[in-house]
């Protein structure tokens, strides 16, 4: 309003070259601030959109069966065309989407989406790590490298703690055996199949195959454990994994 009353003085003080001035400022001011809408608009879109993408991936995470597109199209409020425009672009960026019988879902095998963390969240992941630190007597370098990364994204005052709970990872005696039975253990569980494994009886000393059906494992003072339906006892039993000497993936799902 300023600008625009300041021209308006000067054109009645030259009203031949200042006026023309005034009609070329205004027209210019008139296209800046149409430019500036635009990529407000353009912006606020894009940002609605990406919410929305990484909102029917994180659904499509949490329904195994998979979801309809008019289902999904209700609880983002939005039309089932716009749900198909937007199936479509996360499979252009590589996202594993199956579809069948009208539903879309995602290939969870070896898939991990990425995780946006704000601070506290952060800082929560961080006191579980420095726990699990002191929790395993083994070198595991998957526990090292989760701690590593963290330790690159926090502010500088949480590094020194980090670094310290690898390090102290790091200087434990490698048991490859033992990182081999938790990674067979966790993919068995995450996919839904039994596990065969290699199971020392603490009494007679001898080793046993056992097949496992993993359903959790848990971490805790004296070590980790796996708790599951064993086939041999036919029943839910508790294996400790410094007890287990191999571990093996079998193809035999896990019925609930």
């Amino acid at each position: 309003m300023g600008s625009f009353l300041m021209s308006r003085l000067h054109t009645v003080n030259h009203p031949d070259r200042v006026g023309k001035i005034f009609w070329h400022y205004t027209v210019n001011c008139s296209k800046i601030e149409q430019t500036v809408y635009l990529q407000e608009d353009f912006m606020l879109r894009q940002a609605s959109r990406t919410a929305r993408l990484r909102k029917i991936e994180q659904i499509l995470l949490l329904a195994p069966e998979g979801m309809r597109a008019a289902d999904l199209a209700e609880k983002m409020a939005v039309t089932k065309r716009t749900i198909y425009r937007d199936v479509d672009f996360l499979c252009g960026q590589g996202l594993p989407i199956w579809q069948k019988d009208g539903r879309f879902g995602l290939i969870r095998d070896g898939y991990l989406t990425p995780v946006h963390l704000a601070f506290h969240e952060a800082i929560a992941l961080m006191l579980a790590g420095l726990l699990l630190s002191r929790t395993i007597d083994e070198h595991n370098p998957h526990v090292v490298a989760a701690l590593q990364k963290l330790a690159t994204v926090l502010p500088r005052p949480f590094v020194p703690h980090l670094q310290r709970a690898a390090n102290r990872i790091q200087e434990q005696q490698r048991d490859q055996s033992q990182v081999d039975v938790l990674e067979a253990l966790a993919e068995g569980w995450a996919a839904g199949r039994k596990v065969r494994l290699g199971y020392r009886s603490p009494r007679s000393g001898k080793l046993r195959q056992r097949t496992f059906a993993p359903y959790a494992l848990e971490p805790t003072p004296s070590g980790i454990y796996a708790i599951g339906h064993d086939d041999w006892a036919d029943d839910i039993r508790t294996f400790k994994l410094d007890r287990l000497e191999s571990a093996a993936v079998l193809p035999e799902e896990i019925h609930l």
